[in-house]
């Protein structure tokens, strides 16, 4: 369908409060996180190679390498005006989305069965204000980032634990059994939270990302301590772009991932086993590359949602670039946010991938209803 006024609106909404709220992470004190103590002694980051820690310009030409295009198929469309940001994979093989924003200003957990297509998605889980990150600290219990963009920063921005192990639904869609939702612990002035990840599921220890800050932070569920674990500008979105920094973040044998989606790079540090603190600085591990959130696999290859470029990269540990999906006027990947492998037999070679479907960058002008697609044989592409 062709952009309305009202879509136009609420675009209007999105990109300035983007811009504002990453405006709200440059601080007289260096930008850096107040309140929060610091647990990295390489919070500075490293220089990049010109001796320059300032955020660099957008690249002219976004780097994706060769193209090897895979089956990719739709598992679901939502309603235009749905942004899907971000997705995890339950044990069983449902999927679990995080929409920040829809059609109707709700910002919603959504379970959809992929093997059975034309089921209806169920409501999970409704949040006061953005939900964003998502992550599994034990079996069936997701721990999800929860931000006020419109208002940030805000004494509201939270993390929420969602138990979905007896949550249960009829074929309609209507809840027979709702999940356990709390609010769990509180991270009060956060602006932007956005990407996080596992680290430790016995102790319950994650890492949570905050987009305007330029700040990962080491979250203890269990006794909602909180800590900083590396600030820096390296970490940090451009001046002046509505376009975040650190966006999806992973930690894989010892070495902590990082996406910048306003510098197009992306990053690695290595990290001690309880990610109590770095063991060197961050340093750039490819650039000309926007990305938002990725998944990897066990051979470490990288595999990067590019948003506004509509596509999926692989970069695989000797660092070549494969574009998998998509591409620049890709209606179907349209605003590509976030990726995650099945967990099944019949799916642990496909790549699940939500968008936006152009909500943020329209393609020619055109706005699509958020999806979660699937990409065939992406792990032994």
């Amino acid at each position: 369908m062709r952009v309305s006024r009202a879509l136009l609106a609420a675009e209007a909404v999105v990109l300035p409060t983007l811009v504002s709220t990453l405006a709200l992470g440059r601080t007289a004190d260096g930008m850096r996180p107040r309140g929060y103590e610091q647990a990295s002694d390489h919070d500075a980051g490293t220089p990049y190679q010109n001796g320059s820690n300032l955020p660099r310009p957008m690249p002219p030409n976004q780097s994706e390498g060769t193209v090897k295009l895979l089956p990719i198929s739709i598992v679901h469309e939502f309603g235009v005006g749905t942004f899907v940001e971000n997705i995890a994979v339950r044990s069983n093989g449902l999927l679990l989305v995080t929409t920040p924003i829809n059609g109707q200003g709700a910002h919603e957990l959504v379970q959809v069965d992929p093997f059975n297509r034309g089921r209806r998605p169920v409501v999970v889980a409704r949040f006061p204000f953005n939900c964003t990150g998502i992550v599994e600290v034990e079996r069936d219990v997701f721990y999800i980032s929860v931000v006020d963009l419109v208002n940030p920063p805000s004494p509201s921005s939270a993390l929420y634990r969602v138990d979905v192990g007896g949550f249960a639904a009829d074929s309609g869609g209507a809840v027979t059994h709702p999940a356990d939702v709390q609010r769990a612990v509180a991270l009060p002035n956060m602006p932007y939270l956005n990407g996080a990840t596992i680290v430790d599921r016995a102790r319950g220890i994650l890492l949570v990302g905050d987009a305007a800050l330029g700040t990962i932070f080491r979250v203890d569920v269990r006794t909602g301590a909180v800590r900083v674990l590396v600030h820096s500008s390296l970490l940090q979105p451009r001046p002046t772009s509505p376009i975040p920094g650190v966006n999806g973040i992973r930690v894989r044998d010892g070495v902590l991932y990082a996406a910048n989606s306003g510098t197009a790079q992306l990053l690695q540090a290595p990290i001690d086993a309880g990610a109590t603190r770095l063991l060197g600085p961050l340093q750039v591990l490819q650039e000309n590359l926007v990305g938002d959130d990725f998944a990897l696999d066990a051979h470490r290859s990288i595999y990067l949602t590019t948003h506004i470029f509509n596509s999926v990269v692989k970069i695989d540990r000797h660092g070549a670039r494969t574009r998998i999906a998509g591409g620049p006027a890709s209606p179907l990947l349209a605003g590509s946010s976030s990726a995650a492998f099945g967990r099944t037999a019949r799916d642990r070679a496909v790549l699940y991938v939500t968008s936006d479907g152009g909500l943020v960058a329209p393609v020619v002008g055109v706005v699509r209803g958020g999806k979660i697609l699937a990409i065939q044989g992406a792990k032994t592409a």
